[in-house]
């Protein structure tokens, strides 16, 4: 196929009831989800955090993914075992041990990270 029928298809795609449909909706969810709570909440939290120590940061990175990792956990307890879904052990054990990394390594994670090949390949997304 060349290019230009694939501009027809996408041409006949758009102008049917269903993307039209599927638009409206996502322009709906889009409007309403900035008024949200949780969008205001969100805002306030990351103003909030513009101004804390990359060091902070990480460290608040590290708790956060400790603090999900231990609650799965617990919730998963409360679920009949022939329901649990079959995640595999040493992938929580590798969860908790890369947050405490960031938990405990936040101060030379914090200094390492200006130069790091991470932040080259995300731009300035995660800075």
């Amino acid at each position: 196929m060349s290019t230009d029928e694939f501009q027809d298809v996408a041409r006949v795609v758009s102008r049917s009831w269903v993307a039209r449909a599927l638009d409206g909706g996502i322009g709906a969810v889009r409007s309403s989800a900035v008024q949200s709570f949780w969008a205001r909440a969100f805002g306030r939290v990351s103003h909030q955090l513009g101004g804390a120590s990359t060091e902070a940061r990480v460290r608040l990175a590290g708790v956060l993914l400790l603090t999900t990792t231990v609650t799965h956990r617990l919730l998963l307890e409360l679920v009949p075992a022939f329901l649990r879904p079959a995640a595999p052990q040493l992938l929580r054990v590798e969860v908790v041990l890369a947050s405490l990394v960031l938990v405990f390594g936040a101060p030379w994670l914090g200094r390492a990270w200006p130069g790091s090949r991470v932040r080259r390949i995300f731009g300035t997304w995660l800075s």
